[in-house]
């Protein structure tokens, strides 16, 4: 009955979002001055793709996982990055079992899901216009991918049943990332009678990894991986076979914060943009100023820069209950492509001893789609990101000492212009 219940709640909301779109998609045509991604919706990700996937040769003879490495090379995807699910929590699930883990592969854009001995690879981005794109790559032995027109037959856009799972009650009933925790069975099967949780930056870490190998966690951390029913696996052991012998515990954190600022903002770009066009569509009708907004198109514009914002600087934080001492290789590939100011600082660096990173502000900062949110927004999140960043906010909601909040300005002025040119902003005096 339940099931049946989330099932009608699913179809309304997926409802509202599709009338949502096609308003939105009615009034691009006559209202001016909207953002390009809404004015164009020819736009495609999947030619950007392709183009980075031409050159990719599925060669007869070479194996599964030479592809899938050479694959990842075209997207500049480091295999370090690997993490390891073996809950049947994808749409492969016939194929993925403990002993049989799905791998996951990412970067700050694209996103490579991959089942040993599968002829398909799946690709989720958040791209530069924010929006969630999901596809699938098909390769076969003997076929050529040296042209991106030829790549792009082979990449095809998933459709919406992976709503389902992508735009449900987990994801704020806004399509996004997903990463679970979940309880499962030998075989793998989720334990439809346990507690499952939806991991963030912000979970304890007790209910952290249920149905992932974990590696590299230090054996007094307590999470939920490794285990498949009453069996304790061995994270090495299960992590064998794959293109690198880990599921590393770092890795899996960077992907967590990764999707909830990613979520954060495809969520806030749908929210915003929609308000935005309501209120153009009203100034139109009762006579206002083009640049006018009204009071309820601000709390929406407000709550999506707090959204993003909290996202950004690691609000909540769950802290680590003990320090992970060890130095994967993809910590310290990840910290090698930070770029630095003239003291070496990143951020890219890691803490462990704590938290997550040294510095409590995110490397996506500066990242394509966050400037794709409209300029309202950005100027709103830098209102509230200076606010914090130079103490005239509450520390014992944020949380950062004064120190490390200077640090933090000296570090995005000294990487990336300063706070305003990292969200795509003119700069402005203090």
């Amino acid at each position: 009955m339940a099931a049946v219940q989330d099932l009608r709640i699913w179809k309304h909301s997926s409802l509202l979002r599709l009338t949502m779109l096609a308003s939105c998609a009615a009034l691009a045509c006559s209202l001016p001055g909207l953002p390009a991604q809404l004015a164009n919706p020819g736009l495609r990700q999947e030619d950007r793709i392709a183009r980075r996937l031409a050159g990719v040769r599925d060669l007869e003879g070479a194996t599964r996982e030479a592809r899938l490495r050479a694959l990842l090379d075209r997207l500049g995807i480091d295999a370090a990055s690997q993490t390891l699910v073996f809950s049947k929590t994808s749409f492969q699930n016939a194929s993925i079992a403990p002993g049989r883990a799905r791998a996951l592969y990412f970067d700050d854009r694209v996103h490579v899901g991959y089942v040993r001995g599968s002829d398909l690879v799946e690709l989720m981005t958040l791209d530069a216009t924010a929006r969630l794109r999901s596809h699938t790559y098909a390769w076969a032995a003997g076929v050529r991918a040296d042209s991106p027109a030829t790549a792009r037959e082979r990449l095809l856009a998933r459709g919406d049943e992976c709503l389902v799972c992508h735009a449900s009650s987990r994801t704020r009933s806004h399509p996004g990332f997903l990463v679970r925790s979940v309880e499962v069975s030998d075989k793998g099967h989720v334990m439809t009678d346990r507690k499952t949780h939806v991991t963030t930056p912000k979970s304890p870490f007790a209910e952290r990894w249920g149905g992932w190998v974990v590696t590299g966690a230090p054996a007094s951390l307590e999470h939920m991986g490794n285990r498949a029913g009453d069996r304790l696996l061995d994270g090495a052991v299960n992590a064998a076979g794959h293109l690198e012998p880990t599921s590393d515990a770092v890795a899996l954190m960077v992907l967590e914060h990764q999707c909830a600022v990613f979520n954060a903002i495809a969520r806030a770009k749908t929210l915003s943009e929609a308000a935005l066009l309501r209120q153009r569509a009203s100034n139109r009708v009762g006579g206002e100023a083009a640049d006018f907004v009204g009071q309820a198109t601000l709390r929406v514009l407000n709550d999506c820069a707090d959204d993003v914002v909290a996202e950004l600087f690691f609000k909540d934080e769950a802290r680590l209950p003990v320090p992970i001492t060890e130095r994967s290789a993809f910590a310290r590939a990840f910290a090698a492509r930070g770029k630095r100011d003239g003291r070496g600082r990143s951020l890219r660096d890691f803490d462990l001893e704590q938290r997550l990173f040294r510095y409590p502000l995110s490397y996506l900062i500066d990242h394509e789609a966050l400037r794709a949110l409209p300029l309202l927004v950005r100027e709103r999140m830098h209102d509230r990101m200076d606010r914090v960043l130079t103490g005239r906010l509450s520390m014992r909601t944020w949380g950062i000492p004064r120190a490390t909040r200077r640090e933090i300005l000296e570090v995005l002025e000294g990487t990336r212009g300063g706070l305003a040119a990292a969200l795509g902003l003119p700069d402005r005096p203090r």
